[in-house]
């Protein structure tokens, strides 16, 4: 449960709207915060998150100079996750990456992948401190959407274009309720209702 996670990382006490937190910047430093740079893919996985964006008929790149002011405007949230659509197919991968790095200082910096040319960046990897590597072409367990949040809501927060939504899951679905990236957004987004009723792990 999320309130019994967060009990147990020292950051739960009172009753708010979402749970029982007052230590929003201990929150904030525990979460992993997923950028979307990208919503272009090689894939069309029938079980993906950001489905709702990867078919949009609207694909699109966000700028390396965008990416690292995203990346700077979430903070001191525990892990960064660059992802798309499929990352390795910006057309400025390896400069995102040298940017993001930039933005991001000594914080952890990660990417998320279906593994499409990866090896063709392998020697511009060094500037993050690790990768996922994953797929959504198989079906999803239901662990826990619809009614009742599951882990995602409040451990990962998505961002795309200057947007920050309440999971990562959310971020996928082009008109989820979702609150502006910049100062204060760690509280604001505490106010968003997560749309777990349309999320493809629920169904």
């Amino acid at each position: 449960m999320v309130e019994e996670a967060l009990f147990g990382m020292g950051i739960l006490s009172v009753q708010s709207r979402h749970g029982f937190l007052t230590d929003i910047d201990g929150w904030k430093r525990s979460l992993t915060a997923n950028i979307v740079v990208t919503t272009v893919c090689n894939k069309r996985c029938p079980n993906c998150c950001y489905a709702g964006i990867v078919r949009d008929g609207n694909p699109r790149h966000l700028s390396p100079e965008r990416i690292a002011d995203e990346v700077r405007l979430v903070g001191d949230v525990a892990i960064v996750y660059l992802l798309g659509g499929e990352i390795t197919m910006h057309p400025e991968f390896e400069r995102l990456l040298t940017l993001a790095r930039s933005a991001r200082g000594r914080g952890k910096l990660m990417i998320s992948t279906n593994g499409f040319r990866l090896r063709e960046f392998e020697k511009q990897l060094w500037r993050i401190d690790g990768s996922m590597v994953t797929t959504s072409d198989r079906d999803h367990v239901d662990c826990g959407g619809g009614p009742r949040p599951c882990y995602r809501i409040r451990s990962t927060v998505g961002v795309r274009e200057g947007r920050v939504y309440p999971c990562c899951v959310a971020c996928g679905i082009s008109d989820a309720p979702s609150t502006e990236l910049s100062d204060g957004w760690e509280r604001r987004v505490l106010e968003v209702e997560a749309p777990c009723e349309r999320c493809v792990f629920g169904t």
